[in-house]
């Protein structure tokens, strides 16, 4: 490859990284968006006392479903060794070690590239 299709592939790199940031964000701002309307939509089916509301093509239901808050790792960490403790596990330190190595995938060595902006000028070896 020539230094000019590099340097045209940098370029690329860049305003892709660009658009994927901003796209991020958009999608952060709509996600945040729909669940006030969801909210909202639930508050007013509430007030209601009604469990669903069509609306033109649309019908939205209600219902219930159980959702557990994610505890931090270390919560996660401290609860397992209670539980592995209270099983009667002797080395409950290794244990865990143990599982959490079994959960992890295989490892491999993979290239990648790390991007900074430079302070000057345009160098391509």
């Amino acid at each position: 490859m020539s230094a000019v299709q590099i340097a045209s592939d940098m370029n690329e790199l860049k305003s892709i990284n660009a658009e994927i940031k901003r796209l991020s964000d958009q999608i952060k701002r709509l996600k945040d968006r729909k669940k006030d309307l969801d909210e909202n939509i639930i508050e007013y089916l509430k007030n209601k006392d009604s469990e669903a509301l069509r609306y033109k093509d649309m019908l939205v239901i209600t219902k219930e479903k159980k959702h557990r808050e994610k505890k931090k790792k270390n919560e996660r960490e401290n609860d397992i060794l209670n539980v592995l403790q209270l099983a009667g596990v002797m080395d409950s330190v290794k244990v865990l070690d143990n599982i959490k190595s079994a959960l992890r995938g295989k490892e491999k060595t993979v290239n990648c590239l790390k991007i900074k902006e430079a302070e000057n000028g345009l160098f391509i070896a």
